[in-house]
């Protein structure tokens, strides 16, 4: 299981909401999703139905922040690329069922892997209603051997129109350190920081 969980600090309309995914290994099992809400002084789960739905308002969606089964997937190679001046891939993925559809809202994803890393840099999710949303990593760190996100963003276009974009920044991040199982509850999220 890849547990992750953090805590936003801005904007102002968001700061102390506090986030936590469980992504489970078995993917006969669906992941757990919490959202604690600091003006509810509330912790609201993330049924899979809504997985589809927006992240806090952003272009991100819930489903977006958890790991994607790659069984639910057929994969096929597109060709090779370079993005931001290194090798990748580009490689499509389109759901084997209509169950993975429903949840990701995506009919299919165009993904570019760093062939040095093995990390997504950019993605373009085909969503149902004719729109694409842009996945782009714009910052990226190698700590104690783990590549690490510090800066995405999420575009969402109809057409060559772009309709709205989110960004993500991530600080503090620690990675291979040792943890107590507690940090990781919805009763932790309602505590803060």
């Amino acid at each position: 299981m890849n547990t992750k969980r953090c805590f936003f600090k801005s904007p102002s309309d968001v700061k102390n909401t506090a986030f936590l995914t469980y992504d489970y290994d078995d993917a006969s099992k669906d992941d757990d999703q919490w959202l604690y809400l600091p003006a509810l002084k509330k912790v609201k789960r993330i049924p899979s139905a809504d997985k589809s739905g927006s992240f806090m308002g952003s272009d991100f969606s819930y489903y977006d922040m958890t790991d994607r089964n790659l069984e639910d997937y057929d994969f096929k190679f597109i060709k090779d690329t370079k993005v931001y001046g290194k090798d990748a891939w580009m490689i499509e993925s389109t759901p084997r069922n209509k169950k993975t559809i429903k949840e990701s809202g995506y009919t299919k994803t165009i993904a570019i892997i760093r062939k040095d890393n093995h990390v997504v840099i950019r993605a373009i999710n085909y969503m149902k209603n004719a729109k694409k949303k842009y996945m782009d990593i714009k910052k990226i760190h190698k700590q104690n051997g783990i590549w690490v996100v510090d800066e995405m963003s999420m575009t969402t276009k109809k057409g060559k129109k772009m309709l709205h974009k989110s960004v993500l920044k991530f600080s503090n991040i620690k990675v291979n350190t040792a943890l107590n199982d507690s940090l990781f509850s919805t009763r932790r999220l309602e505590k803060g920081l």
